[in-house]
């Protein structure tokens, strides 16, 4: 996602002729990524199959960067203290970062880690998959919110303007509490259930066991976001189906982590709602179940008959302690 996001922001410097006014540059860890965007820019397929690529610079070494006036943050929510130590050196004093991240509460913590400067959370409906040869593929549109005051937007109109000439569907408002609640539930039942099973996003509401789990998934965290006295602007079932077809091609990050054998942020958001089931003193016992499957087969997908009897043993389970 922060290879998309670097993509349309190139696009928009380049189409408002003011790439020698703002810098751009990719700042990450995974080196071959890193090289591969030197070598031959960042390309992108786009949802009517063109093909555009634009050269941007990217490296790890933050000592080469000047200091930074605004950064987007699009890092694991497991990598947060390795974040915010580096917003902390190469932002400079007062300057705006966005944090956009699956799990809850990643603002939090880097505003903890840095009290001088502007933190905002950002939230990105959009479905987007890096191929094996680098290219982004993007496989569904959708809006972008970010958490700003007036007068930080004011402050930032310009990098706002943008965003938005790059095509993202920018909302502005203070509190975007019910959009993370949103993507949380929809991460909590594409995610866990398309990495288990290796399905694409659209078969978590076109398949009748995986919409039958998403829809407890749902249950749970509506439980749970009226307890945290959370808005919500839709059922979260319907915004985790609309999510799942609008993006229906999209392979889920979590699926993308599990196939590279890299950790999953399945704690920051199945294990979150678990955690404040705890916290209200209620079972979120499906959340727990997609928890723990992920770490225990994380390392292939698995059958949906054996998918089944985990959710029918669950049900079995639930249905004899009441």
């Amino acid at each position: 996602m922060g290879s998309f996001a670097a993509w349309r922001l190139s696009f928009a410097l380049n189409a408002s002729h003011s790439a020698e006014q703002h810098k751009l540059t990719v700042f990450g860890h995974y080196q071959p990524r890193l090289r591969q965007i030197n070598q031959h820019g960042i390309n992108l397929i786009s949802l009517d199959k063109r093909r555009t690529c634009f050269n941007v610079l990217a490296t790890s070494d933050i000592p080469r960067l000047p200091e930074i006036d605004i950064a987007l943050v699009f890092n694991k929510t497991y990598q947060l203290d390795r974040v915010a130590s580096e917003v902390h050196r190469s932002v400079k004093q007062h300057g705006l970062v966005i944090c956009f991240q699956n799990g809850m509460g990643s603002d939090r913590l880097v505003r903890e880690a840095n009290p001088d400067k502007k933190i905002a959370a950002g939230v990105l409906f959009e479905g987007v998959t890096l191929d094996q040869a680098g290219d982004i593929l993007h496989k569904g549109s959708g809006s972008t919110w970010l958490s700003l005051s007036p007068q930080t937007e004011a402050m930032y109109a310009s990098i706002l303007s943008l965003l938005r000439l790059g095509g993202f569907d920018l909302r502005v408002q203070s509190d975007i509490s019910s959009m993370q609640w949103a993507k949380l539930a929809a991460n909590a039942a594409i995610n866990p259930l398309t990495a288990l099973t290796g399905a694409k996003n659209k078969q978590v509401a076109e398949h009748p066991l995986l919409r039958n789990i998403a829809s407890a998934v749902a249950a749970e965290i509506t439980r749970v976001a009226e307890l945290e006295q959370i808005r919500r602007d839709s059922e979260y079932l319907e915004h985790i189906l609309y999510v799942a077809m609008r993006t229906g091609e999209n392979t889920s990050s979590m699926l993308t982590d599990i196939r590279q054998g890299r950790e999953t942020e399945v704690q920051h958001i199945n294990g979150a709602i678990v955690k404040l089931g705890r916290k209200h003193k209620i079972q979120t016992p499906v959340n727990q179940m997609l928890t723990e499957l992920v770490a225990d087969y994380r390392n292939s997908p698995i059958s949906l008959e054996i998918l089944e009897n985990h959710w029918q043993r669950l049900i079995s389970n639930h249905t004899t302690q009441q």
